[in-house]
This record gives C-alpha cells, sequence and structure tokens, in this order.
C-alpha cells in the first residue's frame, strides 16, 4: 500500500499546500523511503526504548512478566514504526497507518480495525522525541488510518459504519485519531 499512497501524499503536499518537490519530500516519512526516495526523506521510526507494546489484550500478568524478563521477550520496546507520517514543513504532524484489506471474513475485518485504530492510537500517545541526526522527531499531533478495503463486499467498510457515531465520532474528537477506509471499485469511500 505504501508504494500507491506515498506518490498521492507527496502529490498532495504539492497541488493542496504549495510544496516544491524537495519540501514534500521533507515533509513524507515512510518505512519504505529507501525504495521511495523520490518521494520520502526518511523512516518515521521512534528512537528510544519505552516499555509498551501494541499489544493488544495481554493481561496485567502477561505485562509484568514481560516486564520483570520471565517472557523471553525484551522487557523494552524498540523502534516503534508507523507506516506513513508528516513532519515540518507539513502543518499537520501526523502519523498513518497505511493498510490493505482483502480478506472477506467480517469476523476479521472487525479484528483489523480495531487492531489499526488501536496501533494509530499507540503512535500518537507515545511522548515527543527531538530530531536527532539520524531520527526524525516525534512530536505527532494527530494519527490517521487509511485502509484500503479491497474486499468485494466492503466488509471493512460495513465493520467502520456499524459503529455508533458517537464512537466514530469520538475517534477523532476525543483521540485525534482519523479513521479513512478507502474502496476502489465502487469509488466510495469514508
Amino acid at each position: 500500500m505504501n508504494t500507491y499512497v506515498i506518490r498521492q501524499v507527496h502529490t498532495f503536499l504539492m497541488s493542496e499546500l504549495g510544496f516544491s518537490t524537495n519540501d514534500a519530500r521533507r515533509a513524507l516519512l515512510s518505512e519504505s523511503y529507501r525504495a521511495q526516495s523520490q518521494f520520502a526523506s526518511n523512516s518515521p521510526v521512534r528512537p528510544g526504548e519505552h516499555p509498551f507494546r501494541k499489544v493488544i489484550a495481554a493481561s496485567p500478568r502477561q505485562i509484568i512478566e514481560i516486564w520483570r524478563g520471565r517472557a523471553g521477550v525484551n522487557p523494552l520496546a524498540r523502534n516503534s514504526c508507523p507506516d506513513l507520517a508528516l513532519r515540518a514543513p507539513s502543518p499537520y504532524r501526523t502519523v498513518f497507518e497505511a493498510k490493505y484489506h482483502s480478506t472477506p471474513s467480517a469476523v476479521n475485518a472487525e479484528a483489523e480495525l480495531v487492531r489499526n485504530i488501536y496501533q494509530a492510537f499507540f503512535y500518537l500517545a507515545l511522548p515527543r522525541v527531538p530530531e536527532t541526526k539520524k531520527h526524525a522527531a516525534w512530536d505527532y499531533e494527530f494519527a490517521c488510518v487509511l485502509a484500503y478495503d479491497a474486499t468485494p463486499d466492503g466488509v471493512m467498510r460495513h465493520a467502520w459504519n456499524s459503529l455508533p457515531p458517537i464512537v466514530r465520532s469520538a475517534c477523532w474528537t476525543g483521540a485525534n485519531v482519523y479513521v479513512m477506509i478507502l474502496r476502489g471499485s465502487d469509488g466510495a469511500s469514508v
């Protein structure tokens, strides 16, 4: 998905915000920046360690065992990395979880939707880190779940639309997480 999204975001920065090619490239960070160096300038990876993971449904017992080093994994998480991010000179400092969903199962779509929203919120909640020679600053104000629903029946879009409007609205108004489900064949988007 990064292959298609990076180019479009780069184009948006130039056409809608009036950025030069270089400013648009500087503003856009991507996990795939090495393969997309004409559009993105660096990785959005967050340097440093912290004791939190993007895990949903870990019990307090499991977490304490991880923190104590008894679970066979490093107690400190490293290199949290969203798929994309926007930084200065963009006025929108935003982290993106960009996903491609093609599994026609409604249950799978619901699980993916929840995971993606939680991951976006997790990234947004991590504290600020200043820019270094190797890493961009981690100073985001917004998060976006950008999911392409490639299923024949739009199961991910349906999962999102099945949530009460107050919940969908609160993702943005209460958590600064904007959820965007895109569809290609019928041109519809949410």
